[in-house]
């Protein structure tokens, strides 16, 4: 009854394409609409996360720096929050919401500017919006949406191959900024990669 219960709810992924199929039929320019909500929302999330994460990294080495023992580095680590939710707050949300609206902020992006397709400027724009939505999902320490990230990044290499340069080189670019972030912030990498080596051996 309790995976019934959590999976019921699903139907409103088929109840979201239906309805925008519908409105896109009646009013093709509702796309120009969706992308300009998308875009704002995306701004509003992303600069929301890198304030609380800069406020939160800047705490953590104020803490650090008047720490005189051992134990108070270790309890000051596992004191301080690991995971950036933004506007979200207590919900930790953030990663996942950024996954979810990536292809319909993508779509929109390429419907907008259908005729510029091709030209250099207009994917480097994108090439930027793909990083800000792969750094902003890494510091959310969200692990699943960094993998499936990834996986979107992949697919969309595979299947547009006349802009597969572009999602080439941002896949590089978000795996070295990636890299860097989880190499040189200990909460992250506390975060997405000693927590999940734990969970793997099946320790929690």
């Amino acid at each position: 009854l309790q995976s019934l219960k959590s999976f019921g709810f699903y139907f409103r992924f088929i109840f979201f394409i239906i309805v925008i199929t519908h409105l896109i039929k009646i009013e093709r320019d509702i796309l120009i609409d969706l992308y300009k909500v998308t875009l704002f929302c995306v701004i509003i999330v992303c600069a929301s996360a890198f304030y609380e994460y800069v406020e939160i990294r800047l705490e953590y080495f104020q803490r650090l720096s008047t720490a005189d023992l051992i134990d108070q580095f270790i309890t000051i680590k596992n004191t301080t929050s690991q995971r950036v939710s933004g506007i979200f707050g207590d919900e930790q949300i953030l990663g996942s919401y950024l996954l979810k609206i990536f292809p319909i902020f993508l779509g929109t992006y390429y419907y907008v500017n259908k005729k510029k397709i091709l030209d250099f400027k207009n994917n480097l724009i994108i090439l930027f919006f793909i990083i800000l939505f792969g750094i902003t999902i890494i510091i959310s320490g969200d692990r699943a949406p960094i993998i499936l990230f990834s996986f979107e990044l992949f697919l969309l290499f595979i299947f547009l191959k006349e802009l597969r340069k572009y999602f080439f080189l941002s896949g590089i670019v978000f795996a070295l900024i990636a890299s860097s972030f989880l190499i040189f912030d200990p909460l992250l990498k506390e975060r997405v990669i000693n927590v999940t080596i734990t969970n793997i051996q099946g320790k929690y």
